[in-house]
């Protein structure tokens, strides 16, 4: 079938809603061929399964001063289950400037579909989103560029929502936010599951390029319904600008098992966001060989409300303005059960500020940070620091071990007080003798182990060959020092006896901890 069989005419003139429509309704194969200019279009809906629409060099436009989607694909009611949709090569331009504001104008708009598939279409210029996918399944999106969708008060302000919608599949699409509206958002999954967003490319959005969230009616946040099983997967994110509460990637908000690996996130604009945040009541979260360049804020981003199982792992971070990784709770809400491995943080801290490799600010408990590689190799260093915290943070079970650190600015390491089992040992640092420098009063917490309060230090320290060192001597101790997290110790020691302590706690004194020797 040919929309010009029933009168279509593709002057950017003539109003060929009515003849489309009626080549729609036939639930047959539909072809929209290249015409001498847009066929004007005020609304097209698909209500038949099976119903082909295909693109030959067609472009629909919208009227001036309409209401409605562009092209409807399914039953908004959701009464009805439409299947075996295919729109393939359409090319839609929304004339969203000539759009009343307040009306609900999706360029394309599906409704309760299975199996369907949307392919190889352009989208151009739409009011509020380009695509507007709710309560599918199996949903197959490819090769399609989505772009400038927005206006300023218009609402609807993602290029393209999957909400309420199950096993669908988004991939090779191009996502251009140019002349977007300032709190744009590229891609919002929302309370959707088992979905994959794989090998797109997103450019130029001023917000989250890709947010998975639990938003209800009224865009409150709900803890049922929780997102769950999505995949985020080699994309390539690209002049993302991500506002300073946000993330080129977001996991937000009761976010289950979601798996975010093999992205490029070149960040860049003037906002304070991270890459890749994950925060809000999320759980299990693997974020695995990604790679984090530029931008103003943090690399990696886990921030309160987390309930843990977070695996960070393989990742190359760099060049980011703040700190590589930051880690932080509230009183109410720890981040929890976070492990930070293998991955390759350097030449971070890029904008004015003290920054580290990794930034613990509080509230955290159970974070193992292991065998990372992180390094400034800058002539002029800007990352301060290998690993830090907040003065007076508040955090317990922290372990650090088996780190490459080195080439800071101020040090390796920068820790204060109010830190409950707490382990460091078998970092390696190649150019400092002294790894760490830890004030405070160290207290053993383990119960093969006696001590008293340690005073404050004032005697020099000796090079012993532990991985972490607490010298006695400026305790009262003779001729040695114990190490904290080996088992290790020599001398006669007066106030404290150890055997394989790990676990300590701060107050005032000072402790060395160096490489391994």
């Amino acid at each position: 079938m040919n929309v010009k069989d029933f009168g279509a005419v593709g002057d950017g003139v003539t109003d060929d809603t009515a003849a489309i429509q009626a080549a729609l309704d036939t639930g047959k194969r539909v072809i929209l061929p290249k015409s001498s200019s847009n066929y004007k279009v005020t609304a097209l809906i698909i209500s038949l399964s099976n119903t082909h629409f295909i693109g030959q060099g067609g472009t629909l436009e919208q009227i001036a001063g309409t209401s409605g989607h562009i092209l409807s694909v399914g039953d908004s009611s959701l009464s009805v289950i439409t299947s075996n949709v295919v729109v393939d090569g359409i090319k839609i331009y929304g004339n969203k400037n000539q759009q009343q504001l307040g009306d609900l104008n999706f360029a394309i708009a599906c409704y309760k579909l299975i199996e369907a598939k949307l392919t190889n279409c352009n989208v151009t210029d739409a009011k509020q989103s380009s695509l507007h996918i709710a309560h599918c399944d199996r949903f197959h999106v490819s090769g399609n560029r989505f772009e400038t969708a927005g206006v300023s008060g218009g609402g609807g302000r993602n290029e393209v929502t999957i909400q309420y919608s199950n096993r669908c599949l988004f991939t090779a699409n191009i996502l251009d936010g140019s002349g977007y509206k300032p709190d744009n958002v590229g891609c919002l999954l929302n309370q959707s599951n088992y979905c994959v967003i794989d090998s797109n490319q997103f450019t130029n959005y001023a917000s989250e390029n890709i947010q998975i969230q639990n938003y209800s009616a009224g865009e409150s946040y709900v803890s049922t319904n929780r997102p769950t099983g999505n995949v985020i997967s080699n994309n390539v994110f690209t002049y993302t600008t991500s506002g300073s509460n946000s993330g080129v990637i977001h996991v937000g908000y009761n976010a289950d098992f979601t798996t975010i690996s093999n992205n490029k996130l070149y960040a860049g604009g003037t906002a304070n966001g991270s890459g890749i945040k994950i925060a809000g009541w999320s759980s299990n979260v693997n974020v695995s060989n990604n790679t984090i360049e530029g931008g103003l804020g943090n690399g990696i981003n886990i921030q309160f409300y987390n309930e843990g199982k977070i695996n960070i792992t393989g990742n190359l971070i760099s060049s980011c303005g703040r700190n590589g990784i930051y880690i932080a709770g509230n009183l109410n809400n720890n981040v929890s059960n976070v492990s930070i491995s293998d991955n390759h943080i350097y030449n971070n801290g890029q904008t004015q500020g003290t920054w580290s490799g990794v930034k613990i600010e509080s509230y955290c408990d159970d974070v193992r940070i292991t065998n990372n590689l992180i390094k400034d190799t800058q002539t002029s260093p800007t990352q301060s620091y290998g690993f830090s915290d907040t003065n007076g943070g508040v955090y317990q079970n922290i372990s650090i071990i088996g780190n490459d650190v080195g080439g800071h600015l101020l040090g390796n390491g920068n820790f204060n007080t109010n830190k409950v089992h707490f382990i460091m040992y078998d970092n390696k640092e190649a150019d400092y003798k002294d790894f760490y420098t830890l004030t405070g009063t160290w207290s053993s917490l383990q119960p093969n182990s006696v001590s008293t309060v340690i005073t404050a230090p004032s005697a020099a320290y000796a090079d012993y060959d532990f991985d972490v060192e607490l010298n006695l001597t400026e305790i009262g101790a003779t001729n040695g020092a114990v190490s904290i997290g080996r088992g290790k110790y020599s001398g006669n020691i007066t106030y404290f006896m150890a055997y394989n302590i790990h676990p300590i706690q701060a107050s005032s004194g000072t402790m060395y901890i160096y490489r391994k020797k």
